[in-house]
């Protein structure tokens, strides 16, 4: 009976770096998928930034509730528009979302004084093709 028992504690001893490791493995696949449905959920939000984290990089401020909520209401215009106007919103946003990566303040506002004359051009520009879908948004 004790040579029953020993070998029973010998086998349980030795699987339990297997059952650590497959625990591991578990847990990094878990892991993955956590992350793969983050960044799902936020496809709408990095097609503008690009990422969460390219954001945060560009304004320190950021915070991921305010990227979640951007990406909340990006799903409402996506339906409030349509599929061919909110096509063409979202690459304008992606403009804009250059622009906030580039010349941004700490706080996530593009401070024009940043750029150069044609660069606040094309900024006004994009304002002025932006402003009728923010109208159409909010209005």
């Amino acid at each position: 009976m004790k040579k029953m028992m020993a070998a029973l504690l010998v086998a349980g001893i030795a699987m339990i770096p297997v059952g650590a490791q497959a625990t591991d493995v578990a847990y990094k696949q878990d892991t993955a998928s956590v992350q793969s449905a983050a960044e799902a959920k936020f496809g709408l939000a990095d097609k503008v930034y690009g990422s969460f984290a390219a954001l945060k990089q560009a304004v320190p401020s950021a915070k991921m509730e305010d990227y979640k909520h951007l990406n909340d209401k990006l799903v409402s215009a996506q339906a409030q528009l349509g599929a061919t106007e909110y096509a063409k919103f979202e690459v304008l946003l992606g403009q804009f979302g250059q622009f906030v990566l580039k010349f941004a303040d700490e706080n996530g506002s593009v401070d024009p004084t940043k750029m150069n004359a044609d660069e606040q051009a094309a900024f006004q520009t994009l304002v002025e093709q932006l402003a009728p879908y923010f109208d159409q948004l909010n209005g």
